[in-house]
């Protein structure tokens, strides 16, 4: 089994560089909504026989053309979707509070 993760389409949180873990989390910008639509053709050697996305609706409209396209349903899972943010819910990534979150995400990944 090959496993592909794709990450979500642009949000209006990403632009803001805000961090925004919360459920349902915000939309697609227009240009995250075009990343979603690529994304059929730019799979389309994968052999896919699933996609999964979290309870994050970024992540089911970034999922939803992909899937229609090779006639899937987008399984939506609890518990496959990023770190919460607690507290630091919808503050800046670029602030002190925001940095150490980040740092803390990236070295919680790459094993730390």
């Amino acid at each position: 089994m090959r496993l592909l993760l794709v990450r979500h389409g642009q949000t209006p949180a990403n632009v803001d560089f805000l961090l925004d873990t919360a459920v349902p989390g915000a939309g697609l910008t227009l240009l995250g909504e075009r990343q979603a639509a690529v994304l059929p053709s730019a799979l389309a050697d994968e052999d896919i026989e699933a996609v999964y996305a979290s309870t994050l609706i970024r992540t089911q409209l970034t999922a939803a053309p992909l899937a229609a396209a090779r006639g899937l349903e987008v399984l939506v899972r609890d518990g496959i979707r990023e770190v919460a943010a607690g507290d630091l819910e919808m503050l800046r990534g670029d602030t002190e509070h925001g940095e150490l979150y980040m740092k803390t995400v990236f070295a919680w990944a790459g094993g730390d």
